[in-house]
This record gives structure tokens, C-alpha cells and sequence, in this order.
């Protein structure tokens, strides 16, 4: 398989598809003009001049909030949130909560990513350098020159978990000798704390408790017969389209849409944060999320298989 011995935790640069949204909604309810009840209609689509963008849900969902915007992973709602809130705010979250940057793992090979905005456009040769309404559509829902690391994601996702605090990932938890016994402990290194406001955290807190229970994420918390996990966790699907890879217009095998789902377990007490990433895998409600249950079901049920 092309690039099999890259590490694609650290090193594989992707767009991040609708798990992004989380960053737009907090972006937009740490600024003054949006906030919990701020609303928008989708019909299905948003035309930017001779472009139409489209929601998955080619019928629309109508007027939405912002909670059930996440819980349903309305394209068009975030699309219209994205052109008002303007790319700067979104990269700027996005950059505090270590997207565009290496997140410091002891390991070699670790990839920047990027989070574009009106600066890094008009640096782009070839490109027209005035950022346009549908680039902001575009970085809304994590496609265009997004391109983020499965690790960053896993390390947004906790600090919305946390109450905002980034730290440094680390491959040991503790050092034991042959005998058991503690050699060394090492002490979680903060990096920064990102200044999200209570009010903020609770509102994507609750659109991805949602998404679970009853909107895009629920195979993320339900096995094959029905049965849920009894600690369920709080998530987000995303499925990123890659476009005509081959240039030979059509879709193929290898140009399927990468398969996204963040989240963290359980809601109450978070103790693990994850992002499963599954390459030209498909949906990310389809794929990704059940991929996750399985390591929730671990935890929640030691003897449950997932399904």
C-alpha cells in the first residue's frame, strides 16, 4: 500500500471533514455576535454565486440552533456560521487548540498540518489571493487547505473534555522495574489553557453529547442488537471528501472520503479522548464511530466486544 511505514497518527496531514465544527462553534460562542440560540435555515444547499454548496441532507433541516447544528452536522448551518464569524476567528481557535502546529510527541516525523486564513492565501502563488465567502464555507466544515494530524484532533478533542487545558502528549504514563515496583511517574506537562468560557464548553459539550444519543455519532455508542453502552460518550463524525484524486473524473476505490470520529468517554468524568481516523474508509458515522465503540466498550463493559 502507498506509504505504508508513515505514521499516520502524527504524520498523515488530512482535512478534518465536520469534526472541525466544534471548532467553529466555539470560535463563534467566544465571540459576541453568535451564541447558543444564534439560528440558521438550511434547505439543502447554499449557493455563493455560480457555486452551490450542499448539506449531506439534500431535503434540509430546517431552521436549526447551534446544538442541534452539531447534533445533525448541518453543512449549510455551518457554512452560514463560517461566512458571518470570518476565518480568522476560526483559525485562531483552531491554532489554540494546537491545530497548524506539532503537538510535541517524543517522536520523530511529526507533521505541522495547516489552518489557512486571509494572510496565508494571499502568500499562495497561483491562487486568487482575495480570501472569498466560499473559502470560509470550505474551512467550516474542515475541507479546502485544512490539513490536521489524527493526534491534533485527539488533543482538541480533550481539552474541550478538560475545560480547555492543551497538554503534551506522552507515549508512558509511569517506569516499573522488574519487580513491579515505580521506577518513575511522569507528570503531565501543560502547555497552555485555552480561555473557553463555561458557557461555551457546555453548548458543543452538549451538541456532541447529542450527535450520540440521537443525531450522526450514535454507532458510536450502539451495538449491532440495539444495546447501548451504559457511560455513553460525547463525539463528532466527519466524512472528508478528497476530490478526483487521479484526475480521471470519476470517483474511485482509492478516492473514497477519509472516515472521521472524535470524541471523549464518558460524559460525566471524561477519562480517554480519541480520534479514529480510517483512511478512504467511507462515513464517518458509518465507519469510524463503531471503531471507537469498541474501545469505549472496553472500558464500560470489560467482556463486550462491540458488536
Amino acid at each position: 500500500p502507498a506509504s505504508c511505514l508513515l505514521n499516520r497518527a502524527i504524520a498523515g496531514q488530512y482535512p478534518a471533514g465536520s469534526t472541525f465544527k466544534i471548532i467553529d462553534a466555539l470560535a463563534a460562542l467566544m465571540d459576541g455576535r453568535f451564541s447558543p440560540d444564534t439560528r440558521f435555515s438550511c434547505g439543502g444547499a447554499l449557493a455563493l454565486g455560480s457555486t452551490v454548496f450542499h448539506c449531506w441532507n439534500n431535503s434540509g433541516h430546517g431552521a436549526l440552533g447551534m446544538v442541534d447544528a452539531i447534533r445533525q452536522s448541518c453543512n449549510v448551518y455551518f457554512y452560514q456560521l463560517g461566512i458571518k464569524l470570518g476565518p480568522d476567528a476560526i483559525a485562531g481557535m483552531a491554532r489554540q487548540l494546537g491545530l497548524g502546529a506539532r503537538t510535541g510527541i517524543e517522536l520523530i516525523g511529526e507533521a505541522a498540518g495547516l489552518v489557512p486564513d486571509r494572510a496565508w492565501k494571499a502568500r499562495q502563488r497561483g491562487l486568487d489571493p482575495e480570501w472569498k465567502s466560499g473559502d470560509s464555507a470550505n474551512l467550516a466544515i474542515g475541507q479546502g487547505a485544512l490539513q490536521v494530524t489524527p493526534l491534533q484532533m485527539a488533543v482538541a478533542f480533550a481539552a474541550v473534555a478538560n475545560g480547555g487545558r492543551i497538554y503534551r502528549p506522552q507515549l508512558i504514563e509511569r517506569a516499573v522495574r522488574a519487580d513491579g515496583s515505580e521506577l518513575a511517574a511522569l507528570t503531565p506537562e501543560l502547555l497552555r489553557t485555552v480561555p473557553l468560557s463555561p458557557a461555551a464548553l457546555a453548548t458543543v459539550r452538549a451538541g456532541m453529547q447529542q450527535a450520540i444519543v440521537a443525531g450522526t455519532g450514535r454507532a458510536a455508542a450502539t451495538f449491532a442488537g440495539g444495546e447501548m453502552l451504559e457511560q455513553l460518550p460525547a463525539g463528532k463524525t466527519g466524512t472528508a471528501q478528497v476530490g478526483d484524486l487521479n484526475g480521471n473524473g470519476r470517483v474511485d476505490e482509492s478516492e473514497q472520503p477519509h472516515a472521521w470520529f472524535a470524541a471523549y468517554w464518558p460524559v460525566d468524568e471524561p477519562q480517554l479522548a480519541i480520534a479514529v481516523f480510517v483512511e478512504h474508509g467511507g462515513y464517518g458515522g458509518a465507519v469510524a464511530a463503531p471503531v471507537a465503540r469498541r474501545v469505549f466498550a472496553v472500558l464500560d463493559r470489560p467482556g463486550a466486544d462491540g458488536g
